[in-house]
């Protein structure tokens, strides 16, 4: 084939348009803009593409959007942006939709403008996905002034309540639709029929996309809106044939998880993350549920009755649920009943994540959790709990086989209340000991003592993510330190010196040396290096580890009166200020070559490694051979800069050694572990199913 071939089925290959869409799926946005721009050809297969998908907390929509606010403030000056800018502005994102709605797919929407422009424009009727979230981020000034200008004015000053409803009535389908006001809110005021008429928008863009596929509405946008009819939302929802993705906050209405069910019989992933939702102790059994987002504390009956309702049940978050009830009537009575009907029932549950306070401590749950729980969940691949105790991790080894990630959650301040205590039980051993297809083990606030480590073998070879303290290796005194170090130092001078001496010379004592004491540190130093050596070997053995976390700075919140008393320093983390109340972790690997971090070498999969809080000893050589022996690691915690991790006194060899890093592997991250201990769904992005 000539290159002239080759040239032209170059050419004819990019004018595919079955291999150019299946590329554009793979782009996002920034890399698709200068697709458009290439040919008319590739402009039209790519804009589709390239207005698939809008979320407007992305790219340049932030910074757009910002110039909407009805104020800037700048130190104690408050001035008015442009007004024929923010005229500019909503025209321009008006035009977005008009022109481009019919292509958008995906409506990730944060501003209060995103949602009246998409309904206004009405050609934004192919949507498959529409999630309203974080709207407490938009001052209602603005959501005012674009309402005006949007849809004009009234005087409703005077007027009354029906008079108001027929003049703010967008459509006639919500005639008689609309709840009195939340705490006797006036009818007549702007601010409310303004609401009144966001509301309506926002359930038109609804109805105008009936194939919708997945719908969130959160908290701060209900709040936003007017109440309506519980039943008219309910209809609306059974309307979407398509909808199989729900997650919505029914604010101040009585439902049950029974009753929203039965209306909207199409969803398979439910979630209400917020504690307004009846779980009864006995409802029908709904088979098409796979995911289950409920924050309430449910009682033990109600947890092994939602088990045995809900047979293909996938995913199951909860808040927590109280083993020790001390209700009477229907829901003690209940207790026998239900575990019996569920005795010969296995639940088919691959993620129990238990995320929340309950009315019993974590300890108070170990029994029930271990004996009537999780004896029926023989597919359970995922827990999470606020702790990890021993009943708990002895029967996941026993009933759960298909084990592969614990993560702990949990709301305390740091590690243990009193850092210098060693663990009574050791539910990390038991884990690593017995699961063999455990993957992730992130427990950054339970601690495991080195000999609990060397015990028995790790069956769990595929571990991937290994987030827990090590201790148990007590380093040398001061003193003894000092005499280490001494004798090491006369050793390597002696050895020089007998070199050019006479065979006669070299049985002569090396002077100023308590030889005693020396030989009893050295034998010391040696023990304590063999137990590092073996519990590097047990690490080095989890080929597969991605993440390597080994400690977790001591930190309370920030307390004037600690600061004040002297007894605290302050530093931040992420943006938030802490006291410590406490030194590093005691007892951990010292984390040197001498002590035989090269063992590690054998971990080349090895992307996160952390050693904050660990009482470690590593110097340039140490971060040389990590930069040199670990390609593919990209974050290090425990040298962070500054900016993210600030302590008064400052910390010179920690932005020494962190400055080293950089200059040898600049793409490293350095960051501080996450003090919710990186359970991102208990934020923003905890959702149990993926929009």
């Amino acid at each position: 084939m000539t290159n002239s071939d080759d040239n032209s089925s170059t050419t004819r290959a990019l004018h595919i348009p079955e291999l150019l869409d299946t590329i554009g799926s793979y782009l996002d946005p920034p890399e698709l803009l200068p697709c458009v721009q290439v040919s008319q050809h590739w402009n039209q297969l790519f804009i589709p593409l390239l207005w698939r998908t809008i979320n407007d907390q992305l790219y340049a929509w932030p910074r757009i959007l910002k110039e909407l606010d009805m104020s800037t403030t700048t130190n104690t000056t408050t001035t008015q942006p442009d007004d024929d800018r923010r005229a500019e502005i909503e025209d321009w994102v008006r035009s977005v939709f008009v022109k481009y709605g019919h292509h958008i797919q995906h409506l990730f929407a944060n501003g209060f403008i995103t949602i009246v422009s998409a309904q206004a424009a009405g050609t934004c009727t192919n949507l498959r996905t529409l999630a309203v979230i974080g709207f407490s981020k938009q001052t209602f000034q603005e959501a005012q002034a674009l309402m005006v200008r949007l849809l004009g004015d009234f005087d409703s000053t005077e007027v009354e309540v029906q008079e108001v409803l027929s003049k703010a009535l967008v459509s006639p389908v919500f005639k008689e639709v609309v709840l009195p006001p939340r705490e006797q809110e006036d009818l007549r005021k702007e601010k409310w029929w303004k609401k009144w008429i966001f509301t309506q928008r926002f359930w038109l863009l609804v109805l105008q996309n009936p194939q919708l596929h997945g719908l969130r509405l959160d908290r701060d946008f209900m709040n936003m809106c007017v109440d309506v009819k519980q039943g008219y939302i309910l209809e609306t929802l059974a309307s979407l044939a398509n909808l199989t993705k729900l997650d919505i906050f029914f604010y101040g209405q009585s439902l049950t998880l029974e009753m929203v069910l039965e209306q909207v019989p199409q969803v398979c992933h439910f979630s209400s993350r917020f504690r307004n939702l009846l779980v009864p102790i006995h409802f029908k059994t709904f088979p098409q549920i796979r995911t289950l987002h409920c924050s309430d504390c449910l009682e033990l009956p109600q947890l092994l009755s939602l088990l045995k309702s809900l047979p293909n049940l996938d995913q199951l978050w909860i808040a927590g649920f109280n083993p020790l009830t001390s209700a009477t009537g229907e829901m003690s009575n209940s207790l026998s009943t239900v575990t019996a009907a569920f005795t010969a029932t296995v639940s088919r549950l691959r993620g129990l994540h238990l995320i929340g306070e309950s009315l019993q401590t974590a300890e108070e749950m170990d029994g029930p959790l271990a004996d009537m729980v999780l004896p029926r969940l023989p597919c359970l691949t995922a827990l999470s709990a606020r702790a990890l105790y021993p009943r708990m991790a002895a029967s996941l080894g026993t009933h759960c086989p298909e084990l592969q990630s614990f993560r702990q959650v949990d709301y305390g301040y740091s590690i243990h209340i009193d850092d210098g205590d060693q663990p009574l039980f050791n539910g990390v051993a038991t884990l690593l000991r017995r699961c063999p297809n455990l993957k992730t083990l992130d427990v950054i606030w339970h601690k495991i003592t080195a000999a609990d480590v060397l015990a028995e073998p790790w069956v769990c070879r595929g571990l991937e993510t290994l987030r827990c303290q090590i201790v148990g290796m007590d380093k040398l005194g001061a003193i003894e330190q000092d005499v280490y170090d001494s004798s090491t130092v006369a050793t390597a001078a002696a050895t020089a010196v007998e070199a050019d001496r006479d065979d006669k010379e070299k049985d002569e004592p090396i002077k100023n040396l308590d030889i005693a004491k020396t030989t009893e540190t050295r034998r010391k130093q040696q023990l304590r290096y063999k137990l590092h050596g073996q519990v590097y070997d047990r690490l080095a053995e989890m080929t597969l580890l991605r993440a390597l976390d080994l400690g977790h700075e001591f930190r309370y919140p920030f307390d004037e009166l600690f600061v004040a008393a002297g007894e605290a320093t302050v530093y931040e983390v992420s943006g938030r200020m802490y006291t410590t109340l406490s030194p590093p972790i005691s007892g951990t690997l010292e984390l040197t070559l001498a002590s035989g971090l090269s063992r590690l070498s054998a971990l080349k999969n090895l992307e996160v490694f952390g050693f904050e809080g660990v009482d470690h000893l590593i110097e340039t050589e140490e971060v040389a051979w990590m930069a040199e022996n670990w390609p593919k690691l990209r974050i290090l915690r425990g040298l962070q800069e500054p900016a993210e991790y600030r302590r008064l006194d400052g910390d010179v060899k920690t932005r020494m050694l962190r400055e080293y890093m950089e200059k040898l592997r600049p793409f490293v991250k350095h960051e501080a572990v996450d003090e919710f201990n990186e359970m991102s769904y208990r934020n923003n992005k905890r959702l149990q199913f993926t929009f």
